[in-house]
């Protein structure tokens, strides 16, 4: 499961904090709006660590082609995939930046992949560039940035760039 408090910064025109309330995100898996260390969170997943159950949460209404996405997760101690998705002009593509938790530490704790016709390509986009090593805490919190450029992006946890 993860949980994430999210900040998104997009188009230098809008930004902002967008609320963890359900009224501001379309959401599909198993996703709840509650409080974690005084905060409010938005969980992703199952409830229990070791049920694995994928969920994707969309905030309404944005279009976001390039600026910053900030936001807190807690990634837990299992074999689970956790990111943000953008350039996303409908439901079956986009891209994919996702951390690997249980592989924290190694050359590819931190992927990227496009996804087209609802399929991912990580076997051919692998290696420098596609691939970045990051030694993430589990199970607490930690800030994570992803600058969003029209071909490029750039990842970067507790303020640091991977």
């Amino acid at each position: 499961m993860s949980i994430l408090a999210l900040v998104v910064a997009a188009q230098a025109a809008v930004a902002g904090s967008i609320p963890l309330t359900a009224d501001h995100w379309e959401t599909d898996g198993e996703v709840a709006f509650e409080t974690r260390d005084d905060r409010a969170v938005m969980r992703l997943g199952a409830p229990v660590a070791g049920k694995r159950s994928g969920a994707v949460a969309t905030v309404k209404g944005l279009t976001f082609k390039t600026g910053v996405i900030e936001y807190e997760v807690m990634l837990p101690d299992v074999t689970e995939f956790s990111g943000p998705i953008f350039h996303q002009p409908n439901a079956m593509t986009g891209e994919y930046i996702y951390f690997r938790p249980h592989m924290s530490g190694r050359p590819d704790s931190i992927q990227y992949t496009p996804i087209v016709n609802g399929s991912t390509a990580w076997q051919i986009f692998g290696g420098p560039g596609f691939e970045a090593q990051g030694t993430f805490p589990l199970n607490r919190w930690m800030h994570v940035r992803v600058d969003v450029y029209p071909t490029s992006a750039l990842v970067s946890v507790d303020g640091k760039p991977l």
